[in-house]
């Protein structure tokens, strides 16, 4: 496990929430959860909607607005939002507020929650601790998740974290030489976040790209992913010392 998804499980074990817990927040649109962040990674279903919302083509979003890069551990692409140069704040902050605010990524809407999705697909939320100040309402995590519509937003979460599972261990577990990854990446990069029609429905697109990632990934690597995975656990929340604090 890297070091991000060690903290997010630390936090995960010591903030847990259940559907009908109770947090305290009230945004009042600061827009300082939208200051010096270089965190906010985007799957292929937030660049899906935004994308949609602004009527863009993927990569034009993409070129406009993020950056991407290879992952230190999974080795895969990872798109993550870009800041502005000069005063580092998200690229889609526009007069202090969203500009994307209907179609905003799932991090940033469950803001201040948090969501897990462990390599199984399991999925856990729990309460970031943050700074922000706006503490005044009382809310329950299933009301806040009906809210912004982040329920819908699970499945897609779900597949996505299982594929990058699937993909990252079958890396791990294969030799692979440079030039062979880097074709192999960019390739995984144009199928995964790509090559989708935002008039048509998003899951069913995902599941075609996923299955032809993998087809991919054996053509280049000579290698099956299923054939690499035979035997390899991968970790669910019961594996984790998993308490709500009490």
């Amino acid at each position: 496990m890297d070091k991000r998804s060690k903290e997010v499980m630390k936090n995960l074990i010591e903030n847990a929430l259940t559907d009908e817990d109770v947090f305290e927040f009230g945004c009042v649109q600061c827009g300082e959860c939208c200051r010096n962040r270089h965190d906010i990674l985007l799957n292929p279903h937030d660049l899906y909607r935004i994308a949609g919302f602004l009527k863009m083509e993927l990569q034009e979003v993409i070129e406009k607005y993020c950056e991407t890069y290879i992952g230190d551990n999974s080795r895969l692409p990872v798109v993550r939002v870009k800041s502005k140069i000069h005063n580092e704040v998200c690229a889609f902050l526009r007069n202090g507020k969203c500009g994307i605010h209907g179609a905003k990524p799932a991090v940033c809407a469950l803001f201040p929650l948090g969501r897990a999705v462990s390599p199984i697909g399991e999925i856990r939320y729990f309460l970031q601790k943050v700074e922000c100040a706006a503490k005044d309402t009382k809310i329950k995590v299933h009301d806040w998740l009906e809210m912004f519509q982040l329920k819908e937003s699970e499945e897609p979460a779900r597949k996505w974290v299982i594929v990058c599972a699937r993909l990252a261990v079958a890396k791990q577990k294969c030799k692979i030489d440079p030039d062979a990854e880097e074709k192999l990446n960019q390739m995984l990069y144009s199928v995964l976040y790509l090559a989708y029609d935002t008039s048509s429905d998003f899951v069913a697109q995902f599941e075609k790209n996923a299955a032809a990632a993998e087809i991919i990934f054996e053509k280049i690597t000579g290698k099956s992913v299923e054939k690499l995975l035979k035997g390899v656990k991968l970790y669910s929340f019961s594996d984790v010392k998993y308490m709500k604090k009490q």
